[in-house]
């Protein structure tokens, strides 16, 4: 998956106006998937920038991220960190296994452009990626969520994510969005519609998605602190409701008020189910937005 061009406008917005200087590692040494159309509109974002500009103009497709990060974003240094050495890595290490605690904090950026997918302990490898950034840095995860199945061990839901990433492990989502592409390989087509998510615990029920392409969600998140983590379960919250509570109330009877409930309810059995159905495949989908906002 690499980087995108959604990927470049969330770092624009999130890391560029605090990133000169700064320390960046990414997990894979990953390449630069921008377009034509894209590069035109990126010359407009880095307007007045002479390096930035001039990068865009050399840019090759498939570049690596190196320059990437120093020209655009200002970044001093950009390790990469990977399994195998053959993309010649700055760092080779098993994500499966801890990292080195003189590792821990160095790092004002963790950029993850599709790797957590592939490791099967993902357990550790989510926390070696939090290990890895510093208090007041961010750690960026670009991962499939939807219609992806096989191009890794795992496909995300942005439950886990806002799961994952909370306070009791020293963390915070910022953002949290996902995109929709055309094809399997996302890079291959541009303007990408990219949605904000919300969090399942804000609206007491899951959130979830039907779609008939590939989407994969960019996530956001800010250390707070260093702490042992996963000292407390990692819980889906919906189930943390209904334990909470006793119970639990299905979307489709949160829009149901007095009359049409009433209706509803003197329906056929079938009819009832065929309505129901239909209504869970709206509140799963992208244009419902109570769960998804249009970004761009």
């Amino acid at each position: 998956m690499g980087i995108q061009y959604a990927d470049v406008k969330n770092l624009v917005q999130h890391f560029r106006p605090k990133s000169e200087g700064k320390l960046v590692i990414t997990l894979g040494r990953l390449s630069v998937a921008l377009h034509n159309n894209e590069i035109a509109l990126l010359k407009k974002l880095f307007i007045g920038d002479k390096v930035a500009i001039d990068y865009l103009e050399s840019y090759q497709w498939g570049d690596y991220s190196e320059r990437f990060f120093k020209d655009l974003f200002k970044c001093s240094e950009v390790d990469s960190l990977d399994f195998s050495a053959y993309q010649d890595a700055t760092i080779i290490h098993d994500l499966q296994k801890p990292i080195s605690k003189t590792l821990y904090g160095k790092y004002d950026l963790v950029y993850d452009g599709g790797t957590l997918e592939h490791i099967f302990n993902f357990p550790i490898a989510i926390a070696n990626t939090i290990h890895l950034a510093r208090i007041d840095g961010l750690v960026y995860t670009s991962s499939p969520s939807n219609n992806l199945s096989g191009h890794g061990f795992y496909q995300f839901s942005p439950e886990l994510m806002f799961r994952v990433m909370n306070h009791d492990n020293g963390m915070e989502v910022i953002m949290n969005r996902i995109g929709v592409a055309r094809f399997p390989s996302t890079e291959r087509t541009s303007r990408h519609l990219v949605y904000d998510v919300v969090d399942p615990d804000s609206v007491n029920c899951r959130v979830g998605l039907l779609s008939s392409r590939p989407v994969y969600m960019m996530v956001i998140s800010r250390k707070i602190n260093e702490v042992e983590l996963f000292t407390q379960p990692i819980l889906q919250s919906d189930y943390v409701k209904t334990w909470d509570n006793g119970f639990a109330k299905p979307a489709i009877k949160s829009v149901m008020r007095s009359t049409a409930k009433r209706i509803f309810d003197r329906l056929p059995t079938m009819l009832r189910r065929y309505i129901i159905g239909c209504y869970e495949i709206y509140i799963y989908s992208r244009f419902n937005r109570q769960f998804y906002r249009r970004v761009w």
